[in-house]
């Protein structure tokens, strides 16, 4: 199963709401099997041809259909009402890749070797789905 994000770029015009949905958002997402990674903090922009990013948030969940599960929870709606008051924001789940970093079996993987065994040497396989 691919793990999923959801990115959040943020504009707070009520900090004071926005605190109080912090506060009540945590143990929700906790509850979908979600993981905070990114929540504010320094930004470096490399670039921004299509967007200026202002406060971004980062949420690692187990899958796609767990993170949309959060998004349309019964016990996140009141909270997301707070956020919405306070807050503008863009918000997209991103479906994440496979532990192995290929999205597909066509890549060369290296083989295995037993204990007692000397190790194959390392093989570049030039595979598209190569991380970046």
């Amino acid at each position: 199963m691919k793990p999923a994000y959801i990115v959040v770029d943020t504009a707070i015009h009520d900090h004071e709401a926005y605190e109080a949905y912090k506060a009540k958002v945590v143990p929700i997402v906790q509850s979908y099997g979600g993981e905070y990674l990114i929540r504010g903090g320094e930004m470096i922009i490399d670039q921004e041809e299509l967007w200026t990013p202002t406060r971004m948030v980062l949420i690692k969940f187990p899958s796609v259909e767990r993170a949309q599960s959060f998004l349309d929870s019964e016990e996140y709606a009141p909270v997301k009402a707070v956020r919405l008051g306070a807050s503008k924001a863009t918000a997209v789940i991103v479906e994440g890749t496979s532990r192995s970093g290929h999205e597909h079996d066509l890549c060369p993987r290296p083989r295995g070797h037993r204990a007692n065994q000397q190790r194959p040497e390392p093989r570049r396989s030039g595979c598209a789905a190569q991380p970046i």
